[in-house]
């Protein structure tokens, strides 16, 4: 039998085997594909002959048992779960989604170290998991998080893998308690005594963020008081330290109590403790206790700061180039523009930006527009619009966590005929009253964006001073970079309208954008004599 072959009759014949993925002492991972979807997906066999214990035969039937019950695209889809007992042999399979990348072990191992930015965004996708996790009724806890658990996509979106070890009980009597299942130096006291709680989670976490930052593992930084001392062997904020303090504290009852309130606090790690909000997990009476004291000190004033609606939020987010090839951002800062969309008004804000990844600060409750972009020129005018330039918008509650923003720059294309390349069109801004007269049959061009690139185009005509939508005189998709215009000439009260983007394998990859004197615009708008 090759390495391949499966026993006959385990598992059912859509799913093929391709190669070989690993072996331990309980059997062997294969790569197979689903013959139904065409997806790759995961076999994992075990043998009761080959297995080391009993207790690898429970965690093995353990985790089939929780993945068919869970449902997140952070988590492998279950797919299947087959037994057959054969000449005293107990053998089983489980099948699973496959999830393409590098575990973090591997990416640590091969001497990547993490920023901070990066280790938000880790943090933040591995949150959401544990949130969707500990939310269950009963709750499910992982109890095994640690780098080797944690697949990395090619994209940089993190999952987790690996369900042996969990548990579905919120918490254990003291007279029962658990076997003792994890990873040391990945695990809470609480653990080694045997116990699991949704904070023992947090705890594995926040080693293995710290493994990513130092590339140490936990076992081997010192610790003060049960508690590891990391910050000689990290470079970052003392707002993401003071975070990964409490995420793992010794003490269960001093951590984080939820996913969900680990997530809120890292989003105002920036924030001075003093103004961050009211730990949750503070028991009622000191709260009580607290609200007392200062009615008798007459500070109730004070109280007006501890709303949640006057708290202020900080939004991380990431930027790339849109389009289907891998490419490099540019080595440079680019410019954030936010506008509160309520009132129109440019709202300035602190922002730190890092390897594509960013961060803005300080912001109250409300509705954004965000505008990120990219100057390569730098004798671009002040007026002028940039190259790379991404979009979005999104709204900050009070009592929600801040979303974290992907964003995907496309590339601005410019003008050569009429030249708008580094100076104002004439007449741009008032196509109607000004000098934005083109003559007979005029060519449009642009700079391209090279092979493989379709451009997208409308001629639109619109009324002067009139508040309609312009209508649509011509469309049409090409691979050149001009456009020759035949159109009649424009009536005293209209003006025209061009609009182009480019698309790559139906993806937008860029725009069209136009300035003035005094302004820019998407489209451009003239005449025509």
């Amino acid at each position: 039998m090759s390495e391949l072959d499966l026993p006959q009759g385990l598992v059912p014949e859509r799913f093929l085997p391709e190669r070989s993925l690993g072996r331990g002492s309980f059997g062997r991972t294969l790569l197979a594909r689903d013959q139904q979807t065409g997806k790759p997906c995961v076999i994992k066999e075990l043998s009761f002959q080959q297995a080391d214990s009993w207790k690898s035969i429970e965690l093995f039937e353990r985790e089939a048992k929780v993945l068919a019950q869970l449902d997140h695209p952070r988590i492998p889809r279950f797919l299947g779960f087959y037994t057959r007992d054969v000449e005293g042999d107990h053998q089983a399979c489980l099948i699973q989604d496959y999830l393409p990348g590098q575990t973090l072990k591997q990416i640590v191992e091969s001497g990547r170290r993490f920023s901070e930015p990066q280790i938000v965004e880790l943090a933040t996708d591995l949150l959401g998991v544990l949130d969707y996790l500990h939310q269950l009724s009963p709750p499910v806890i992982h109890r095994d998080i640690k780098p080797s658990n944690i697949i990395l996509s090619p994209n940089g979106e993190a999952s987790l893998v690996d369900f042996g070890a969990v548990t579905d009980t919120l918490l254990h009597r003291e007279s029962g308690g658990s076997t003792i299942v994890g990873t040391f130096g990945y695990m809470p006291p609480e653990q080694l005594d045997g116990r699991a709680v949704p904070g023992t989670d947090l705890f594995a976490l926040g080693a293995t963020l710290i493994h990513a930052l130092s590339g140490l593992d936990p076992g081997q930084i010192e610790k003060e008081n049960l508690s590891l001392n990391f910050r000689p062997y990290v470079q970052i904020s003392e707002g993401l330290a003071r975070w990964l303090d409490q995420l793992t504290h010794p003490d269960w009852k001093l951590r984080f109590q939820s996913a969900q309130e680990a997530l809120e606090a890292l989003h105002m790690r920036h924030l001075p403790p003093e103004t961050q909000q009211t730990p949750r997990h503070w028991s009622r009476p000191l709260v009580w206790g607290i609200v007392s004291l200062c009615l008798v000190g007459g500070l109730l004033g004070g109280l007006s700061l501890m709303k949640p609606g006057a708290r202020s939020h900080s939004i991380e987010g990431s930027l790339k180039l849109a389009g289907t090839e891998e490419r490099a951002l540019p080595k440079l800062t680019p410019r954030f523009w936010l506008q509160d969309q309520n009132t129109g008004q440019r709202v300035k804000v602190a922002s730190s930006y890092d390897q594509g990844k960013f961060s803005l600060g300080g912001l109250p409750p409300g509705q954004y527009g965000l505008n990120v972009a990219f100057d390569n020129n730098p004798a671009n005018p002040l007026q002028y619009p940039g190259d790379l330039r991404a979009w979005a918008e999104f709204e900050l509650k009070p009592d929600q966590v801040p979303p974290t923003l992907q964003m995907s720059l496309i590339q601005l294309l410019h003008l050569t005929a009429p030249v708008d390349n580094n100076a104002p069109l004439a007449g741009w801004e008032r196509p109607c009253g000004g000098n934005a007269d083109l003559s007979g049959s005029p060519e449009l061009s642009w700079v391209g964006l090279g092979e493989g690139i379709r451009y997208d185009y409308q001629l639109l005509q619109g009324v002067c001073g009139s508040n309609q939508a312009p209508t649509l005189v011509k469309s049409g998709s090409i691979s050149q970079t001009s456009l020759s215009v035949n159109l009649p000439s424009s009536p005293p009260d209209s003006y025209y309208r061009f609009r182009l983007e480019a698309r790559q394998d139906g993806q937008l990859v860029g725009r069209l954008r136009t300035h003035g004197a005094h302004d820019h615009g998407w489209d451009y708008s003239f005449r025509i004599k």
